[in-house]
């Protein structure tokens, strides 16, 4: 399946703000900085997705989450991202923020057992904002088709601060517990 890595898991690891609890890429298969990446995500039945799923239920309800296959697209588009420009995300007085997606066809379904292939294209970057497209791929059948995604760099304390604002206005807990809503 595919060739060596040119990221593998370990090396994602270090570089996506997420960590490994949230990491939707297991390797990156080709990479052209500026312009476009292929990303690999292997779906597992032991995904936290499927806890709730009953043993013996029928495959429909094993579909991986659209939530999750469009954070997986966007991890692999962020690499690129990262490896195309100087954002300083590793610096955690910065957040990495996912702000809109445009234009998508979900066109099949994907389910444990499967091998996602994300295809992304950057399409345009302005220093802390990023625009791409692409495809996310089972085997030869396209299952989804995102038009445009749009993710943004932005200070901590800035998204703190308007986080406190939103959560002093709805009458909600303490900044900390807003950011894990942001």
């Amino acid at each position: 399946m595919g060739g060596p890595a040119l990221l593998n898991y370990s090396q994602i690891s270090l570089i996506l703000p997420h960590g490994r609890a949230m990491m939707l890429v297991d390797r990156v298969e080709s990479i052209e900085p500026g312009v476009s990446i292929v990303g690999i995500k292997a779906i597992t039945g032991t995904e936290l997705c499927y806890k709730d799923v009953p043993n013996h239920s029928a495959l429909d309800r094993c579909a991986y989450p659209v939530s999750l296959l469009l954070e997986s697209f966007g991890q692999t588009a962020t690499l690129l991202w990262l490896r195309s420009n100087d954002l300083g995300c590793e610096d955690v007085s910065r957040v990495l923020m996912f702000v809109s997606a445009r234009d998508l066809k979900i066109e099949g379904c994907a389910f444990p057992g499967d091998v996602l292939k994300h295809c992304a294209r950057l399409e345009k970057s302005l220093h802390d904002t990023v625009f791409v497209s692409g495809e996310t791929w089972v085997g030869d059948r396209r299952i989804a088709a995102i038009g445009s995604m749009i993710a943004v760099v932005r200070p901590r304390s800035l998204v703190l601060d308007n986080a406190s604002s939103r959560a002093r206005q709805m009458h909600i807990g303490s900044p900390d517990e807003v950011f894990s809503l942001v």
